[in-house]
């Protein structure tokens, strides 16, 4: 089981938005905050809390899916990694 990290509402801040998947250009994920809490939205399902591993990686608890946070100098971008996939999305 992962421990999860307490982060700063400021670091969780630079996540919150809409990014549109790579692979599905139609459908977008949404990462929100509340209550100083980082959520993860994916098209057709519910809310999912994220935990921080670090500054940039998250996980689901109720789920074998890791979540990271990755900027290449242009584009803030996130992967989805269930353990056989992975999705990519960039921040609209």
């Amino acid at each position: 089981m992962q421990i999860a990290r307490t982060l700063d509402p400021e670091v969780l801040n630079r996540y919150v938005g809409e990014y549109r998947l790579e692979e599905n250009s139609e459908l977008t994920a949404k990462v929100m905050m509340k209550n100083q809490r980082l959520y993860l939205e994916l098209p057709g399902s519910m809310k999912l809390e994220m935990y921080a591993v670090s500054d940039n990686e998250f996980f689901l608890r109720s789920l074998s899916v890791t979540v990271n946070f990755a900027h290449d100098g242009i584009y803030q971008h996130l992967t989805i990694n269930d353990g056989s996939t992975a999705q990519t999305a960039r921040r609209i």
